[in-house]
């Protein structure tokens, strides 16, 4: 007998959504394939997802991903959990292990906003309070981010985006912008060189969950002048936020190793 508690057709969309969110891009045959479901429910339910616009279809091949819509749910929910204070322990080790501060950060359309912060006990320092907003593109946290969002997702943010002057090397050309995005998928991680304070630089690598998509990054801030002739310490802080990045990933359920049905 059929649980009266539970709706089959809205698990089996669900079903749909998570396996499209894993593997970026798949067609109808493919989701019916991956998730041994009938060919035209499948049809069915992601025409419902797609008008629901949860969903949208890549003109070039027919292929469906999630929209920007599941992503501002999931940054919300993000929020609200707490995140930073799930994995503050880990932050407060990279602090003290580069002696600068610390910062975790979520994009909200189309800033960032900083949820979690660790304050560096030097006498100069950079100090950012929680819940402060900046431009995405301005920020090594923002790049971090930006630079592994899905296309479609990203071209609505840059429309969004009026690209002010706030600091001696702000962006304030797109094109500039995606080239720097390039650069932090090849690198891994993101530098914020005078972009939105003058004398502030910065360093920021991508936080995953467990499906693979970036959904905050972490960053290390300090006053420019304290490493300027010192690469062998900016090299240091480079690989202690790639690795704390990846630490927290691991918290909230990332793997290198794909996940399959």
């Amino acid at each position: 007998m059929p649980r009266l508690d539970y709706v089959q057709s809205l698990s089996r969309g669900l079903e749909i959504l998570e396996v499209i969110n894993r593997n970026g891009e798949m067609g109808i045959s493919e989701v019916s394939e991956a998730l041994k479901m009938d060919r035209s429910t499948v049809y069915r339910l992601i025409s419902t997802l797609k008008a629901r616009e949860y969903l949208k279809q890549n003109k070039a091949n027919s292929k469906y991903y999630c929209s920007l819509k599941t992503f501002e749910m999931g940054c919300r929910v993000v929020t609200k959990l707490g995140m930073g204070r799930q994995v503050k322990y880990i932050m407060e080790a990279l602090a003290v292990s580069v002696g600068e501060s610390v910062n975790l950060g979520v994009l909200d359309g189309d800033d960032v906003v900083h949820i979690e912060k660790i304050e560096s006990h030097e006498t100069i320092k950079v100090d950012v309070g929680v819940g402060e907003r900046m431009p995405s593109y301005s920020t090594s946290l923002g790049k971090a981010i930006l630079a592994f969002l899905p296309q479609e997702q990203l071209s609505v943010l840059l429309k969004k985006m009026k690209f002010t002057k706030i600091a001696p090397n702000t962006i304030t050309d797109p094109r500039l912008l995606l080239e720097k995005l390039a650069e932090v998928r090849k690198k891994g991680f993101a530098v914020d060189d005078e972009e939105f304070a003058p004398g502030l630089k910065c360093f920021a690598a991508p936080v995953r969950d467990w499906s693979g998509s970036v959904i905050a990054a972490v960053s290390v801030a300090y006053p420019k002048y304290r490493y300027q002739k010192d690469l062998e310490g900016e090299q240091k802080i480079i690989n202690a936020v790639l690795a704390t990045a990846g630490k927290i990933s691991s918290a909230f359920g990332f793997t290198q190793i794909p996940r399959t049905y």
